[in-house]
């Protein structure tokens, strides 16, 4: 019996020794959760909560996480987050607008349209509610003062229509997208990177980050992306090959080591 007992005990030991790093997953009830050993979220999954990475716990992220407001990641001290995958806010909103000024012109073109019907244009942004801004397409001007969106009847030929704006000069105009809407009512829209433009800037809705990711450990990015979130850095954060949005600036406290390589910080 004394020999039984040392093999089941022998096999316990190589089994707990050859046993891989345990697999979790994010919870999304809005509770707790302590990392204490090694553990990796590899499905995607949404995160509301509260992760902590304690003291020799290693958490490592190989699905894409959709983290919502107000969730906190803290790496404690000794502690490490491995990120290969993506943290996304999950309520980040990442707009793209034309800013427009006196003197502007798009030239929107509905590929291959060729009807009678309306153009829309939907303004996104004005920064002095009196302000009147001429718009003109095909030899119709409309004055805009603060509508969401002006109409045109047009006819599409299946080229680009000039936009011409003019009138104002202190202060730029968002617009949001241009939408067509032919006589049988189908409705074709266009994004503000979609059109070519003269004089005018795409521009970003500016977000605010929406999670906190707190560093007292370790965060080590290789090939990762995290977006929407408030970073603050008092151990040792490294990025490699990374990509951070609307992250920025990452918070860096005395002591702490911050590594940026071939990453990009956008926002």
């Amino acid at each position: 019996m004394r020999v039984n007992t040392t093999l089941v005990a022998l096999m316990m030991i190589t089994t707990v020794l050859l046993s891989p790093a345990a697999l979790a997953e994010a919870q999304n009830d809005g509770s707790t959760q302590t990392i204490t050993n090694s553990e990796t979220w590899s499905s995607d999954a949404s995160l509301d909560g509260d992760v902590i990475i304690s003291d020799g716990g290693v958490l490592t992220i190989d699905g894409i996480i959709s983290v919502e407001t107000g969730s906190t990641i803290t790496i404690q001290e000794g502690g490490n987050l491995v990120l290969n995958s993506e943290l996304n806010s999950a309520d980040l909103t990442n707009e793209l607008f034309m800013e427009v000024y006196n003197g502007t012109t798009i030239q929107p073109y509905f590929n291959g349209l060729t009807d009678t019907g309306t153009m829309r244009i939907n303004m996104a942004k004005e920064y002095f509610s009196s302000m009147e801004v001429n718009v003109s397409v095909g030899g119709t001007n409309i004055t805009w003062t603060g509508e969401d969106y002006i109409d045109y009847s047009v006819e599409f030929q299946d080229a680009a229509i000039d936009v011409n704006f003019s009138g104002f000069w202190l202060f730029p105009v968002w617009i949001d997208s241009i939408q067509a809407f032919d006589s049988n009512g189908v409705i074709y829209t266009l994004d503000a990177d979609e059109w070519i433009h003269s004089n005018g800037v795409l521009k970003t809705e500016e977000t605010g980050a929406a999670f906190t990711i707190n560093v007292e450990g370790e965060l080590n990015s290789i090939g990762g992306t995290i977006s929407g979130a408030d970073i603050s850095c008092s151990g040792s954060c490294s990025f490699e090959n990374s990509t951070l949005s609307w992250s920025a600036p990452i918070n860096v406290n005395d002591g702490a080591m911050l590594a940026m390589e071939t990453s990009i910080i956008n926002g």
